[in-house]
């Protein structure tokens, strides 16, 4: 890549990394683009596209013009972008050397005080001391001398040095054990003061692959595992990202390896649109409407099932066999599963979440939605979520960035705290001051907390310091001398300054004392399902398909306009711990709403006016 020039032509082949940036100029694929846009699919790419360099090539091979190289490209655009933020950003001056700035000044200033107030006291300036002030031994300049020297032995700021160091030393312990990673004490002085967190969607608050979410079975005579086995040996060639995640699917569900699934025969692909293949003499057609309607399957009611699907940013896939519509595939980069909960929490310590994505705005507002995240800005480049931080800081907040991308980096490095995923890219990582090591979204509230705790925990120890030194220091100045002839010696001031060092260090051990509480209870992350029963009295769970007209009036069985029955629910495997959703649906050619055939549905009552409303007698 260092060698390549403008006007150059790359090669690149599946699963290579594009060098450069440039244009496509021959070939069809689809790249990877997750790790500069956000972009939480595979973007299709053919003859005339632009193409990022360092973004992934997932299918075929691609011809490419380099148009842009090193820093002229758009990775190079993001590295200045966090180097300028880096070093714009405002270093924290450390709390505990405020105050140390303004005591070691004050103290030397009273010690010396003190030593003038004494030494006019003695005989050798004014002799206002009574007889018996000054010991056998002590001449005039050694009694006030030694005064001075317990002001600045008793108030040696070793507590308060140590106050801030400890303290970070035991966090950053904590931290390691948990799989946080503070990469110094700035980080906890931030967390405290933290108002609103900007978060990255892809692989930040999802899970960052495509996984199955909807299956609808559009043929109940298919039996579900030979569906299941269909789907998984017809994908099990293909390295699409989209076919990985289906035969993952089947292997969940079947339980057992793709390895073991019958070989798939004259298999063709066809990118950015679908597969053909043979399964157990079947023809077995997975892909988009055009696709299969190239192919002459029409589509019919299985159109109004994926456009509320489409809605929600998911995508679409269409399973034929034979030339008949078997069943409709929704795949999605879903929420993980404690993002709700973690948000929730973070709301809770008074930390509004912002999120801020490249993905395209439909999926972005679906999951912000999902997640009751209220301000969602979407499709927005590098550049867009550094401006975003600045604007917020500009603002008077105080702004975390939360992200594990290379399009984050630049926002990571502005933001007052950058908070990373050690298993996102080396840039965020860098860029970040606390990097989560461990897979677990829990793992960004435990970190806000230990980093409060451990900043409060030096507020104590700074405050602890403070009382100790204006008790002993008045005693140091000689305010008991004259009631009780009772003086601090330096050697005993020595010894209590020590113990003032060994008591911030305590309170620092203390620190591990702390257990962070659980998440706060939140919703569901898989809607919950209205419960019915068969005409048979078993249970089932009926997932209402239709829109909020259709269900507003009772009919359960509507997908399209009102009491339009375009699907028969009749049966829906859910699993609490899945994101996944089986269904069977028999779906008709009725779509304008001006008839309601639901004869055959079990919970019509029976005539074409009785949409679905209740059950047959």
């Amino acid at each position: 890549a260092l060698e390549l020039e403008p006007g150059d032509i790359v090669r690149v082949v599946r699963g290579g990394k594009i060098p450069a940036d440039g244009e496509v100029v021959r070939g069809t694929s689809s790249v990877d683009e997750a790790m500069i846009t956000g972009e939480s699919l595979p973007v299709p790419k053919s003859k005339g596209d632009t193409v990022i360099g360092s973004t992934i090539n997932q299918e075929g091979v691609l011809l490419v013009r380099v148009a842009r190289t090193g820093e002229e490209g758009m990775l190079g655009k993001i590295l200045r972008l966090m180097e300028g933020a880096q070093l714009q950003k405002a270093p924290i001056e450390k709390y505990a050397d405020r105050l140390s700035g303004m005591f070691v000044p004050v103290v030397v200033v009273l010690s010396l005080l003190t030593f003038a107030v004494w030494f006019l006291l003695t005989p050798t300036v004014f002799d206002v001391l009574p007889d018996g002030y000054i010991q056998n031994g002590e001449n005039d300049v050694s009694f006030a001398l030694l005064f001075a020297i317990a002001v600045i032995v008793i108030a040696c700021p070793c507590a308060l040095g140590l106050a801030t160091p400890a303290v970070v030393m035991v966090a950053t312990g904590m931290g390691a054990r948990a799989g946080i990673l503070f990469k110094g004490g700035r980080a906890f002085e931030t967390c405290h003061r933290v108002s609103k967190i900007v978060c990255d969607k892809t692989g930040t608050l999802t899970e960052g692959r495509p996984q199955v979410t909807d299956l609808l079975v559009l043929r109940p005579e298919t039996p579900l595992q030979d569906l299941l086995e269909m789907l998984g040996s017809a994908e099990r060639p293909s390295e699409h990202v989209l076919a990985r995640a289906i035969v993952a699917f089947v292997e969940q569900k079947r339980g057992q390896s793709a390895s073991e699934l019958p070989e798939c025969k004259e298999f063709k692909a066809a990118s950015g649109k679908g597969i053909r293949c043979v399964v157990k003499g079947s023809e077995v057609l997975i892909g988009n409407r055009s696709w299969l309607q190239d192919a002459g399957i029409e589509l019919g009611g299985a159109e109004a099932l994926a456009t509320p699907l489409e809605r929600q940013g998911k995508i679409v896939v269409f399973i034929a066999v034979d030339n008949t519509l078997a069943a409709v595939l929704a795949m999605a980069d879903v929420a993980r599963k404690e993002a709700r909960r973690v948000l929730q929490t973070l709301k809770g310590m008074g930390i509004e979440p912002i999120m801020c994505t490249g993905d395209s705005r439909r999926t972005a507002e679906f999951v912000a939605k999902s997640l009751h995240i209220e301000q969602c800005e979407a499709e927005v480049l590098p550049a867009g979520k550094l401006a975003l931080v600045k604007k917020l800081q500009a603002a008077g907040d105080v702004v975390a960035m939360f992200g594990d991308g290379i399009n984050d980096s630049a926002a990571i490095a502005q933001a007052d705290l950058g908070i990373s995923i050690g298993a996102g890219s080396d840039i965020a990582v860098e860029a970040a001051e606390v990097v989560l090591m461990q897979d677990d979204l829990a793992l960004l509230v435990h970190a806000v907390r230990i980093g409060r705790k451990a900043f409060q925990r030096i507020k104590i120890n700074l405050g602890w310091a403070f009382v100790y030194n204006l008790l002993g220091i008045p005693i140091a100045c000689g305010v008991l001398y004259p009631v009780l002839r009772v003086r601090l010696p330096p050697e005993l001031a020595a010894l209590a300054m020590a113990l003032s060092s060994v008591s911030v260090i305590l309170s620092s051990l203390a620190l591990q004392l702390y257990r962070p509480p659980e998440l706060e209870a939140g919703e569901d992350e898989v809607p919950k399902s209205r419960e019915m029963k068969l005409l048979d009295g078993s249970d089932v769970s009926l997932q209402l398909l239709g829109n909020r007209s259709c269900a507003e009036s009772g009919c359960q069985c509507s997908v399209g306009g009102p009491c339009t029955c375009a699907a028969q629910p009749a049966m829906q495997m859910h699993d609490s711990s899945e994101h996944v959703r089986i269904l069977y649906v028999k779906p008709t050619n009725d779509q304008n709403g001006t008839s309601c055939n639901c004869k055959d549905c079990p919970y019509s009552k029976g005539n074409d006016n009785g949409c679905c409303g209740t059950k047959k007698p």
